[in-house]
């Protein structure tokens, strides 16, 4: 069950790739392009994305948004803006650990 969701996580990055600029899609290696591929041949969702709402406003699965933000943080963020990332995940992780 995992795999299939990130397999339709894959799916959804792919299709929000497709209504960006060249500009910003040519700083993702080839090589996460084709394993995003190969993930998204296995999901059977229909993802639909709104071109006309800002990313923030559209309905994407959390595997979808982990995806983006791993490739924010991999291919666009600064040396800042990674160190306030890895900051905010270490934070939420932790919040795990108080419900058990």
């Amino acid at each position: 069950m995992e795999e299939e969701k990130i397999c339709d996580g894959a799916k959804e990055v792919l299709t929000i790739l497709e209504y960006m600029s060249p500009d910003i899609t040519n700083k993702i290696p080839e090589n996460f392009i084709i394993k995003l591929k190969k993930l998204s041949a296995n999901s059977g969702e229909l993802v639909q994305i709104n071109p006309d709402k800002d990313l923030v406003e559209q309905e994407l699965s959390e595997e979808a948004k982990d995806i983006l933000a791993l490739m924010y943080y991999s291919y666009f963020a600064n040396e800042e803006e990674q160190k306030d990332l890895q900051k905010n995940w270490q934070e939420n992780d932790g919040l795990g650990d108080n419900n058990d």
